[in-house]
């Protein structure tokens, strides 16, 4: 009997994968009254739920136990369990042995097929990169399935025919995960996050560190050392120009360099250092499955980005407008302002806040410092962005995310822009950085429609 720890959107999606393959098993849940529990009792059966911390002695019956990314398993109800045994596995160890099984039983009949995976992680532009590694792999002409941490459970991909899978992995996925076998892999960037759930940064690093253990090439980022790996089959990207991919400046343009491929990022939707830097890892993913890049560039240029990433919203008040509501943590918002930095005449009027997770946000000084002109600050540990602004830097501490759009507008820098790139995770306030990011989105539409009124 398999055992499925966890009802959120990673459960439900192993629930029916069991179910498809005739397989027998249990939902658990630790908590008494989780969201869906109603529905779940209707669709399983009272015989299939378990709720509540007192029904975790199921988990000695199992012969697996499937854990959501979600269940931080140093929690005192997994107190008497193995939980390093190796039947404690997660969606994506199904995942991969179902992958296996298809490839095993088509080569069987002399087709030529490989399905490779390809992994993605890293502390930000995680979903950016997975997303464009998966249109430049379409416009290639494959059939590519997306998901994994960026929405789409990886279960859920097996329902429809693919050559190639793109996913995005989380560190908690990483952790509970035993057998990674992938074609490429990459972890983008290690900045400090999480520190809610990770003892220290050397335990986060370790963890996404385990995306390279068994994957057959990597790409790494070589202007953060905490992505490098001594795997023999590695590509790397940066600025320095001995890297495979570089970034080549002069006074005019800025070009991606790469074997052979040139790219002048003014042609490029997406803007900023950190964008770019994406585009290489991307790039230097599709190099490694041998795809033609050339092929595959007009798909690149027709890139805009994903929504609440330094998202344009409007121009206004003389000053762009951006969404960057998915900076939850300081790496993303620094990365942020840095790598915007060179497109705009001004500084920023930065717009942060929310649930720090425990991070050291006193990394992004010196960027405020040199970026930023004015830092707006809400939610919950406002007082903890405060404490860090520069004296160089106007601050100011309002209630919530409307008043900081007032004052914005009130006050604005010309020729700059405003950025909502809190560095803090939105739950303090919200149900998550979409809902925060739509509201910057709707309150910066009032601030328009007020301006030509």
């Amino acid at each position: 009997m398999h055992v499925i720890v966890g009802t959120g959107k990673t459960g439900l999606s192993v629930a029916r994968f069991l179910a498809r393959s005739g397989i027998d098993f249990v939902l658990f849940d630790t908590r008494d009254e989780p969201p869906a529990k109603n529905e779940l009792l209707l669709t399983y059966g009272v015989d299939k739920c378990l709720f509540g911390a007192s029904q975790v002695g199921i988990l000695n019956d199992a012969d697996v136990v499937v854990v959501s990314p979600g269940i931080d398993l140093r929690d005192e109800i997994f107190s008497g369990q193995d939980t390093s045994a190796a039947h404690w596995v997660s969606d994506i160890d199904l995942f991969v042995a179902e992958n296996n099984k298809f490839v095993a039983e088509n080569n069987k009949l002399s087709s030529d097929t490989a399905r490779p995976v390809v992994g993605i992680t890293g502390s930000n532009g995680k979903s950016t990169v997975t997303t464009l590694v998966g249109e430049l792999l379409a416009a290639a002409g494959l059939k590519v399935a997306v998901g994994g941490n960026i929405g789409i459970p990886v279960l859920d991909l097996l329902e429809q025919p693919f050559d190639v899978a793109v996913l995005e992995l989380s560190s908690f996925q990483l952790d509970i995960t035993r057998n990674l076998p992938l074609r490429v892999a990459t972890i983008l960037n290690v900045t400090e996050d999480h520190m809610d759930r990770y003892p220290s940064m050397q335990a986060y690093r370790s963890s996404k560190q385990r995306i390279y253990q068994q994957a057959a090439q990597v790409v790494i980022n070589a202007d953060d050392q905490a992505t490098n790996t001594e795997h023999a089959l590695k590509i790397s990207y940066g600025h320095d120009p001995r890297l495979d991919w570089f970034i080549e400046s002069d006074s005019a343009t800025t070009i991606i360099c790469g074997r052979g491929y040139k790219l002048d990022t003014g042609k490029l939707h997406v803007k900023g250092v950190h964008n770019w830097s994406n585009v290489m890892a991307a790039l230097a993913i599709c190099q490694a499955l041998d795809i033609d890049l050339h092929h595959i560039e007009q798909s690149l240029l027709g890139f805009t980005g994903l929504s609440h990433r330094c998202q344009w919203v409007a121009n206004v008040c003389d000053m762009d407008w951006l969404n960057d509501s998915k900076a939850t943590n300081p790496g993303a918002t620094l990365a942020a302002i840095s790598g915007l930095a060179g497109s705009y005449s001004n500084k920023a009027i930065l717009i942060a806040g929310g649930d720090s997770k425990g991070a050291e946000l006193s990394v992004m000084a010196p960027a405020l410092a040199e970026h930023v002109g004015h830092l707006i600050v809400f939610g919950r540990d406002a007082h903890r962005l405060a404490a860090i602004c520069p004296d160089s830097v106007e601050l100011s501490m309002v209630n919530d995310l409307d008043e900081a759009v007032r004052l914005a507008a009130a006050r604005p820098l010309p020729s700059g822009y405003v950025l909502l790139s809190p560095a803090c995770a939105s739950l303090d306030m919200y149900p998550g950085f979409e809902a925060r990011g739509q509201h910057f989105i709707k309150l910066v539409q009032e601030v328009v429609h007020a301006a030509h009124a």
